[in-house]
């Protein structure tokens, strides 16, 4: 072979397989992980005034919208009959939209509030209907999955968010926790994990990447556009 025809082979290789050359997804869409319509219901509370009434098998939980002039939160009761259980406070409510994950056998409950919306603020409180009747306040084990993530990633200047899932099974709490997807949080922005979360012990089950937690089969996902530089 001569000289010049191995030189125009190796120049038309090098212009098929250029990387630069192939074709990949648009960087301006990335998929999220949200929560299944069939897996709990979403709320709003936008006045002082607005309730939120939700029936669970034999539980009734009512949402109240708060403000006064240091805080704008809500008053989540839960009850059975007339007899209230639990009155569970959820400050910082300046998003009045939420969610809340219910178990199959509406035993479990986690509260999604915002004090931000998309951008931010998201918080998870859970509550556990127990054999005897009881109801529990089960919200600091989320404090596990906070010190966990925040260790290896975490947005100095904004901290993180965390949001419920689904419940895969009866003291088993789907989340993700997530880095701001704001530029100020550095290479870390918009990071996002799953854990599996038991809340009766605050031990993390398991862990997720983003990649894995999209792959599983019962997981709704949807792309959102990426914002223009």
């Amino acid at each position: 072979m001569s000289l010049d025809l191995s030189v125009s082979l190796l120049c038309l290789m090098s212009l098929v397989f250029n990387p630069a050359q192939v074709s990949r997804p648009s960087d301006r869409e990335h998929r999220m992980a949200v929560q299944c319509p069939w897996n709990g219901q979403t709320f709003s509370l936008r006045d002082t005034g607005d309730t939120f009434v939700g029936e669970f098998g034999d539980i009734t939980i009512r949402g109240s919208f708060v403000e006064s002039v240091d805080k704008v939160g809500a008053y989540f009761s839960f009850s059975r009959g007339l007899k209230v259980f639990l009155r569970k406070s959820v400050p910082d409510l300046t998003d009045p939209n939420g969610w809340i994950s219910i178990s199959n056998d509406q035993k479990w409950f986690a509260i999604n509030s915002s004090n931000g919306g998309a951008a931010g603020g998201w918080t998870i409180s859970i509550v556990h209907v127990q054999q005897d009747g009881t109801i529990r306040d089960l919200s600091d084990a989320v404090t596990s999955v906070m010190k966990d993530f925040s260790s290896r990633h975490n947005c100095a200047t904004r901290g993180d968010n965390y949001e419920s899932l689904r419940w895969i099974a009866e003291d088993q709490l789907l989340l993700t926790a997530a880095v701001y997807g704001t530029s100020d949080c550095g290479s870390d922005m918009g990071y996002l994990e799953g854990y599996v979360l038991q809340p009766s012990t605050g031990k993390i089950l398991k862990r997720y990447s983003k990649t894995a937690l999209l792959h599983l089969p019962e997981n709704c996902t949807y792309n959102l556009p990426r914002q223009s530089d």
